[in-house]
């Protein structure tokens, strides 16, 4: 048998798009390594996160139904063992309602984390280009500082406002005042939202 029949290369075909019955992404074929150019990655996670009820529902609803077919006992030491071939509950899922709810969370994302990084994005920015004028600070000490401004609804609080030593109360009161005339100026130019035009 000669050399190359023994190792044999690794053949890659090309990702025909009108064979796949199911979703296709931009990609796909490199779908294992880095992520294509023009790819988007939604931080679904932080929407989950803040409504846990809603994520917990859709777990229990495939885990209700996987354990009307489960038969099993449960031994001495608390251990269950199943007495049943389960596999098929868990090959063949029924991920309608999952697919459903994270097409929500995804939408959910993109009109609200999206729209409020945008929004914090600008309102950093314009607070940015004021300071200058009132003191002399390098941005790793400038950009720390408005993000705990934004992060207050009153400003700093005084366990924050220790980190900043080296300005004095007139100092800081000036760019908290800078901060707070960016956050407002922003939210008087954001469109008004669909509950707002619709009141």
């Amino acid at each position: 048998m000669a050399e190359d029949e023994k190792r044999p290369a690794t053949l890659l075909y090309p990702h025909d798009p009108s064979l796949d019955p199911q979703l296709v992404w931009k990609g796909r074929d490199q779908q294992d390594g880095e992520p294509s150019v023009g790819a988007c990655r939604h931080p679904v996670f932080a929407v989950m996160l803040r409504e846990m009820g809603r994520y917990d529902a859709v777990l229990e609803s495939h885990s209700r139904e996987v354990m009307r077919h489960v038969e099993y006992e449960i031994h001495e030491a608390g251990v269950p063992a199943v007495l049943n071939e389960t596999a098929p509950y868990y090959r063949y899922r029924d991920l309608t309602r999952a697919a459903e709810e994270l097409f929500g969370f995804t939408r959910d994302t993109i009109e609200q984390e999206f729209t409020a990084e945008l929004e914090y994005l600008g309102v950093f920015r314009a607070a940015r280009r004021e300071p200058d004028d009132i003191v002399d600070m390098p941005d790793s000490r400038l950009d720390p500082f408005i993000r705990l401004s934004l992060q207050g609804s009153r400003g700093l609080s005084w366990s924050r406002r220790a980190r900043f030593a080296e300005l004095t109360n007139d100092k800081v009161a000036a760019m908290e005042t800078v901060v707070q005339r960016a956050l407002s100026r922003a939210q008087r130019d954001s469109p008004p939202s669909d509950l707002e035009e619709t009141s």
